[in-house]
């Protein structure tokens, strides 16, 4: 095995054991904290409100929508939905939309399977700072790379 095997495989390593604790990480960071924020509405608004946002063009409206439909919360799951909604708030630049559509096209749910396209997505949401989708464009860039090196077999 020459030297850029072990490279690839030890970044592959590095990736896959430092994601568990990021997402640890953003769970704890995302608890309620015990003091009251007045800015925040204390509970999501229900889904003819979203609707309403996201229908105008409000972009965080429109990404709550597809994450509405991706989950069935309030509709019908319907993964191509839940990518026109996500589309529309990626063309305002939201970044965690962007992210989620990006997951989409790599995986082809909702859609053809385009991974070009999830990976240019993704580079745009990380881009922006979102770690969930710097993780899936470096993933989606070295798993390749290291399975053409060293593939696994099962």
């Amino acid at each position: 095995m020459n030297t850029s095997a072990y490279v690839g495989i030890l970044i592959y390593g590095i990736i896959t054991a430092l994601f568990p604790l990021a997402s640890t990480l953003r769970a704890f960071s995302q608890l309620p904290s015990d003091e009251v924020d007045e800015q925040r509405p204390s509970k999501l608004p229900d889904l003819a409100s979203v609707i309403q946002l996201a229908e105008p063009g409000d972009a965080a409206a429109q990404f709550r929508l597809g994450q509405a439909y991706t989950h069935g919360q309030g509709v019908m799951k319907n993964d191509v939905e839940a990518l026109r909604w996500w589309t529309k708030a990626s063309e305002h630049g939201l970044a965690e939309a962007q992210s989620e559509l990006g997951y989409s096209y790599v995986h082809g749910r909702g859609t053809v399977q385009d991974c070009a396209q999830g990976k240019h997505l993704y580079r745009a949401a990380a881009g922006q700072g979102l770690a969930s989708a710097q993780y899936k464009s470096a993933f989606t860039t070295v798993r390749p790379l290291v399975m053409r090196i060293a593939p696994v077999r099962v």
